[in-house]
């Protein structure tokens, strides 16, 4: 019909491809749904049926090509670009002897993912005249190419790389034909040997050549012949018959790895004879498969059935190629030349090194970490962070004891020197030999710490600028890729031991404000210092302390946060230069992060200085929460001290904001501060957020009324501890009488307050605190017949008085309710009423002026509560 017809050959295609998708569609549903024996007759005649429709479809559309070269070219399109019908396309190609079908297979083999899934490794499995098609295209092929005088490389590397996916999915074949077995294969290693050098000189050579991938393919060629090929694969390390075919594998391979002609191919011929050298199969077929499927994941086409035949061929080449020349060839890529290009080798040489107490291998990578030139180098390299891994490896896996080659004294003094106000804008060519050499020790001792946190020569990741380092990675990464898989593997060791760095470097925002204090020139953490201390000394020039704080935020970007943490805190803890003398270290502030609020009253003062020292404690808080989570023998264990150290740290805010950070009696005169600072309403809002329990602790070891009234204005969420107050409210064996209308005063203060954020808790919370004011009341009015003085706590003070004022400071709370809010309207009226009520019963029985006097206010307050809530009561 396309003959007679043909503009009908593009519907006629079409169709074809349409019934070809859908039973190819149903035949895939039909393979993964279950059927029962009833269905398994009807199931097999559809199962048949569908075959023949593809079958059918597949000759139709062989016959419309076959009508002429173009209608070919058309049709090849139409199915590449429909992606059916692969088997067709190959052979298409074939008879058209194009490049492209090398091209088509290789893409498929690659891009299919998993083999079994591959339409075209199906077809080549099941049609083995396709297959045979295919390796006698390619390797004649490559016999054309490899001998022509104008070589083209690209087309070499394409061919070689068919040529093994090939013949790893599909193997060489059986029989003598220019397609199978023996055959193929002395034709296709002797075409493939031609490429070899003859001879290359072992110095000077290039970092790269032209003939770096058909020199790595080639070899990858060589190995998985010999892999596929039964007298050699199959051997399984017994002898092999010296056959021409087995002659042309051994000098295909050998000529190839004795000769490389440039660093990049020496270290591909050195990681293969390493491989060789200690029989490692698995890591061969991972670096040939890596190689030929361009770098893609290699493990997914890894088959356990692969290795006993790539062990064979690994004995089988060992045994052929002299053991020297093997030793040589791998020691070549282990020279600091091959190193400064691509360490690989030594990394490898490290994974497969046994335990022992001595290596070369150390004195390599002690050579190597110890000289800045070569870690500049190493570090652009992707493999560095592989290396320094495996080295590390490497020493644990020996018996003890395990010294490591980065102590950490050494390391700290190479931190001290590192100018960091050069890195500004990323690692530059100046300054890439100091940071290289430490980032690559840092990442070695942190390495060491992970596997050995017991060892006594660890280092203290704290001590390190940790923070600044993945910074400085971090921006160099993003100008240069090269940096990127170091400061991936850096974030993952500070991940471990320091999560809190990784907290602080995602939660702040980069400050790129040009108009800091400093401009171009660096503000280092001594300038901080002084800056803080001329602000304390009265200097008119920075009265608030603005200035000291935009330096020291200007001084964290370029130097080390815990030299400028320290600096700082230096100034801002001691009085007068003698007590200056004393010195805490960044890492004993991350132990215990208190000290900072032993802090002069001049620092809260300024506006500034309180910042800087609130920002220092925020952080250590960070780093010292990690370290109690780590250190302590449990999680409550580490729960119960971080919320006393909260409460402690709570508790000296509160009472710094509350009175407007004003101290002492003389100073109580003048008129106080704002009582509102942001950054300290944040730090203690977090607090609370985050430790549950914090406002108990608070509560119960009694807080002033002003530090309530101070936490209920700016701090909504501190009832969010309402249950934890309720509970304790509700046990009257855990609080003294005084303490417990303490902790209900403030309870009562804090639901009434903050009712609108969770009517549930704060109802309960109000009900609590009102049956404890009610239990309450024969304190308040003392006993009968004697002096109310009498009755005193262990400390002495007066218990009457005390529950005296927290009554009546309770009863003011209760007239704060608005009359709109029904719910606590009514429990503020029914505990009125039973006071009342108490006042007119202890009335008639008191005899003494002072008693009906006290009662008498006690009334009169309530009447002032009701008349507040709308006088909804007669009292």
């Amino acid at each position: 019909m396309a003959a007679n017809c043909p503009a009908a050959t593009q519907g006629l295609l079409h169709g074809c491809i349409a019934a070809y998708q859908q039973a190819d569609k149903f035949e895939v549903m039909s393979s993964n749904t279950a059927i029962n024996h009833i269905e398994e007759v009807e199931h097999t005649g559809k199962s048949s049926q569908v075959k023949d429709i593809i079958r059918t479809a597949v000759e139709a559309v062989e016959c419309l090509a076959s009508l002429s070269p173009t209608v070919a070219m058309h049709v090849i399109r139409i199915l590449k670009k429909a992606n059916v019908m692969d088997g067709l396309v190959l052979s298409l190609l074939i008879k058209r002897e194009s490049i492209d079908a090398a091209s088509f297979l290789t893409d498929k083999l690659v891009s299919s993912g998993e083999t079994d899934t591959s339409r075209l490794y199906k077809e080549l499995a099941g049609d083995k005249e396709l297959a045979e098609n295919a390796r006698r295209f390619i390797s004649q092929r490559m016999i054309i190419s490899y001998k022509a005088d104008d070589i083209n490389l690209d087309e070499i590397s394409l061919l070689t790389k068919s040529y093994t996916l090939l013949v790893y999915f599909i193997g060489v074949g059986s029989g003598s034909s220019d397609g199978s077995g023996s055959k193929l294969v002395e034709d296709s290693m002797n075409a493939i040997r031609l490429m070899a050098p003859l001879h290359c000189s072992d110095t000077d050579l290039p970092a790269k050549y032209p003939n770096d991938d058909p020199y790595k393919n080639a070899m990858c060629a060589a190995v998985v012949t010999c892999c596929r090929y039964p007298p050699i694969g199959d051997s399984g390390g017994a002898s092999v018959i010296s056959v021409p075919a087995v002659k042309a594998c051994l000098e295909c391979f050998s000529s190839h790895l004795l000769h490389p002609e440039s660093i990049e191919s020496v270290i591909f011929s050195s990681r293969l004879s390493g491989f060789l050298i200690d029989v490692d199969a698995k890591s061969l077929l991972s670096v040939v498969l890596g190689t030929i499927m361009s770098n893609s994941d290699s493990n997914e086409y890894q088959k356990e059935e692969d290795i006993p035949q790539i062990t064979s061929v690994c004995q089988w080449l060992s045994s052929e190629i002299e053991s020297d020349q093997l030793k040589t060839m791998h020691s070549r890529g282990m020279t600091m030349t091959s190193l400064a290009h691509d360490p690989i080798v030594a990394a490898e040489a490290m994974r497969r090194s046994a335990i022992q107490t001595t290596n070369e291998l150390d004195d390599l990578a002690k050579s190597i970490l110890s000289d800045q030139d070569t870690c500049a180098k190493i570090i652009k390299i992707s493999s560095a962070v592989t290396l320094i891994k495996e080295s590390v490896s490497m020493l644990v896996r020996r018996p003890e004891p395990h010294i490591p080659l980065v102590l950490p004294l050494s390391l700290e003094r190479l931190a001290q020197a590192l100018p960091w106000k050069e890195v500004m804008n990323g690692i530059q060519e100046s300054t890439s030999h100091v940071f290289s050499q430490f980032i690559l020790q840092l990442v070695y001792a942190l390495e060491f710490l992970k596997h050995q946190p017991d060892s006594p020569f660890v280092v203290n990741p704290r001590s390190l600028p940790l923070k600044e380092t993945l910074d400085l990675l971090d921006l160099s990464s993003r100008k240069d890729n090269i940096y990127k898989d170091l400061h991936t593997a850096l974030k993952d060791l500070c991940s471990v031991h320091c999560p809190d760095i990784i907290k602080v470097t995602q939660q702040e925002e980069s400050d790129d404000d040009d108009g800091l204090v400093g401009g171009k020139h660096a503000i280092t953490p001594t300038m901080v210092g002084e800056a803080i201390r001329d602000c304390l000394n009265g200097d008119a020039v920075d009265p608030s302390g603005l200035r000291a704080e935009r330096m020291f935020l200007y001084s964290r970007q370029v130097y080390p946060r815990l030299e400028v943490d320290t600096a700082a805190v230096t100034e801002m803890l001691f009085v007068d230069d003698n007590s200056r003398s004393k010195y805490y270290s960044y890492v004993s502030l991350c132990k215990d992060p208190l000290p900072l609020l032993k802090a002069r009253a001049a620092i809260w003062k300024l506006r500034g200085t309180r910042r800087i020292l609130l920002k220092i404690l925020d952080s250590l808080m960070l780093a010292n929460e990690c370290i109690a989570m780590e250190k302590s023998s449990s999680q409550i264990v580490a729960q119960d001290y971080l919320t006393s150290r909260d409460a402690i740290i709570v508790r000296c805010i509160v009472f710094a904001c509350q009175c407007g950070f004003t101290f002492g009696k003389c100073e109580n005169e003048v008129i106080p501060r704002a009582r509102y600072c942001s950054l300290c309403v944040s730090i203690v809002q977090s607090i609370i957020l985050k430790r549950r329990g914090v406002m108990t602790v608070l509560i119960r070891q009694g807080l002033p009324e002003k530090c309530i009234d101070w936490i209920v204005e700016f701090i909504p969420d501190c009832l969010s501890d309402g249950p934890i107050i309720t509970a304790l409210l509700s046990d009257k064996s855990l609080l003294s009488a005084t303490e417990r209308l303490n902790a209900a005063s403030a309870g009562l203060q804090i639901a009434i307050a903050h009712y609108h954020l969770d009517e549930s808790i704060a109802k309960d919370l109000v009900v609590a605190s009102t049956n404890v004011l009610l239990e309450s009341f024969t304190l308040v009015v003392g006993p009968v017949g004697v002096p109310v003085s009498v009755l005193r706590e262990e400390n002495g003070q007066d218990i009457t008085s005390i529950c005296k004022t927290e009554m009546f400071h309770m009863l003011k709370t209760l007239s704060t309710i608005s009359p709109k809010n029904i719910d606590l309207k009514n429990e503020a009226c029914t505990t009125l009423s039973k006071i009342s009520a108490m006042c007119k019963s202890e009335n008639a029985a008191s005899l003494t002026p002072r008693r009906k006097a006290l009662l008498k206010e006690i009334w009169e307050r309530c009447l002032f509560v009701n008349s507040k809530l709308g006088g909804a009561l007669q009292l």
